[in-house]
């Protein structure tokens, strides 16, 4: 029986050092960078990577463009707006954009009929996009007054709190150490309060890596408005429901059905040493957020999570046969 604390193998060094080559890949073929003004220098010919280049201030210029003409308004009411943003080539480009988008895409998350049971069980209803700002002050309020021992009560504590002091290689390597210990003691507390949010949510292994990502761009308050809708709404809800044989490894069955057609020498490949799916269950429960060594590449992944809900779950599977590309899988 496999069950939501399946483990799964966590790094223990960090990732090796980018060749130049590997940089520019990763920067422009992603194309997902907060370093945007240092791409240049590492452009030594090349009229496509100088095309990707331009493509990419364009971008960054033009979301700069939008947020300002739009300060005052909601967000909400710009929706299909933000979504192109974020599904067009190069997503949203900054961790400051995202802060600002990443919520307003999470409140307005396409669900299925199945979440209508979604349960409620924290004391405050959730802040949606057409919730007053009054309701989520006291949101805010109620969570900064809650008290640790009450969360270090729930019986989830102990798992998550080991799974984050595991965390070490998930955090950018440009953040000091009192930054990260800082992070760290707020992820376990911020990942608690989303479990608690339905007595039904139970905790996998993995889950603490979407967590530390969102936090990580959105910081606390924010984070757990974020996290709190892709658990209940996203594609990770029903993880934290169902044990894993009847969620995620149930859907991983249409991987090879996917290869078949797109690439049948790799299905095929794959089939004849008996691979299984066990080798792609992070994929899927992190949203590559484990697999990936680059954090531009990570929170790229997550510009697209309004596009992968409860609604179709199967879209998902096909991003991880294209996971293939991704890490240059030469069979």
């Amino acid at each position: 029986m496999i069950t939501g604390h399946l483990c799964m193998p966590s790094y223990s060094e960090p990732p090796t050092p980018l060749r130049d080559d590997d940089y520019l890949y990763t920067s422009l073929e992603t194309s997902s960078c907060d370093d945007l003004e240092n791409i240049h220098s590492y452009i030594k010919s090349g009229v496509l990577m100088s095309a990707r280049f331009n493509c990419l201030r364009k971008k960054r210029e033009e979301i700069a463009r939008f947020l300002k003409n739009h300060a005052d308004d909601d967000l909400s009411n710009h929706i299909n707006s933000l979504r192109g943003f974020a599904r067009s080539n190069g997503g949203l480009i900054l961790d400051q954009y995202r802060a600002q988008i990443w919520p307003v895409l999470a409140r307005r998350l396409v669900t299925s009929a199945e979440d209508e049971d979604v349960d409620d069980h924290d004391g405050y209803s959730f802040v949606s996009g057409t919730n007053s700002s009054v309701e989520l002050s006291l949101a805010q309020n109620t969570m900064e007054t809650e008290e640790e021992d009450c969360l270090r009560g729930h019986p989830e504590w102990h798992q998550v709190e080991l799974d984050v002091n595991r965390t070490l290689a998930r955090f950018p390597p440009n953040i000091s150490d009192d930054r990260r210990y800082t992070l760290q003691c707020q992820l376990t507390p911020l990942i608690v309060r989303v479990l608690r949010t339905n007595p039904r949510f139970r905790y996998y292994q993995g889950f603490h890596d979407v967590c530390l990502t969102v936090l990580l761009v959105c910081g606390v308050e924010t984070a757990f408005e974020v996290c709190r809708s892709l658990a209940h709404h996203g594609p990770f809800r029903s993880y934290l429901l169902k044990s894993l044989e009847d969620s995620v490894l149930k859907e991983l069955e249409f991987l090879y059905v996917i290869l078949s057609r797109v690439d049948p020498h790799l299905e095929r490949v794959l089939r004849e040493v008996r691979l299984g799916t066990m080798f792609a269950l992070s994929w899927p429960l992190t949203w590559f957020s484990h697999s990936l060594n680059e954090y531009q590449q990570i929170v790229r992944f997550f510009d697209v999570f309004p596009r992968f809900t409860t609604s179709n779950p199967y879209i998902r599977i096909c991003c991880n046969c294209s996971q293939k590309e991704i890490c240059n899988i030469n069979m």
